[in-house]
């Protein structure tokens, strides 16, 4: 099961003074789900693998020309796995949600304005033998980057962030075992 959500959205505010305000916010979230299993007599085989990316991207100028604001986001998430066994059970459980935002705003002529970055991850895996001769393995990679630019005539402003995740787990021989791992990341960039 795979579901990836974007939101993008730009605002551009003619305010009353006659300044110019500017919000830019932009986000997605990417939830994934990879299981494989096979079990009983005989030889079986189970593979499987899901690939989501996901791009943003916003520019605003304003109405003078003076004030250009800029930023994307990338992510992508990979998963794979396989299990194959003989009179036995085996498999693989990957789960993944991938959640990147950012936004920007500038309102005031005299700053260069607020910023805000955010990645979060929370990733887990599973990977299963029991019993007879199999073995089972499992693969899961994300990946983002985000980037902010904002330039005015009193100076450039430039916000970056990245983040890579992978795991790998595998399973193989006569005894039973359970690998069973998960992790929780989340990064946020402010000024």
């Amino acid at each position: 099961m795979e579901k990836v959500f974007v939101v993008s959205t730009t605002l551009i505010l003619l305010l009353s003074s006659g300044i110019f305000a500017i919000d830019q916010i932009q986000s997605f979230d990417i939830y994934s789900s990879n299981v494989g299993t096979v079990a009983g007599a005989g030889t079986s085989t189970a593979t499987s693998m899901n690939f989501i990316p996901v791009t943003n991207a916003q520019e605003t100028i304003d109405g003078s020309g003076q004030i250009k604001v800029l930023q994307t986001g990338i992510g992508a998430v990979i998963q794979g796995g396989s299990a194959v066994g003989t009179c036995g059970i085996f498999g693989y459980d990957q789960g993944v949600n991938f959640v990147g935002d950012q936004w920007q705003t500038f309102s005031d002529l005299l700053s260069l304005g607020f910023h805000g970055q955010n990645f979060s991850a929370d990733v887990g895996q599973n990977v299963l033998r029991v019993g007879s001769l199999g073995s089972a393995v499992a693969l899961q990679n994300l990946i983002g980057g985000q980037s902010q630019l904002m330039i005015t005539p009193y100076g450039v402003n430039v916000d970056i962030q990245c983040l890579g995740i992978g795991l790998v787990d595998g399973i193989g021989g006569h005894s039973s075992s359970l690998i069973s791992r998960g992790l929780r990341i989340q990064r946020s960039n402010l000024k």
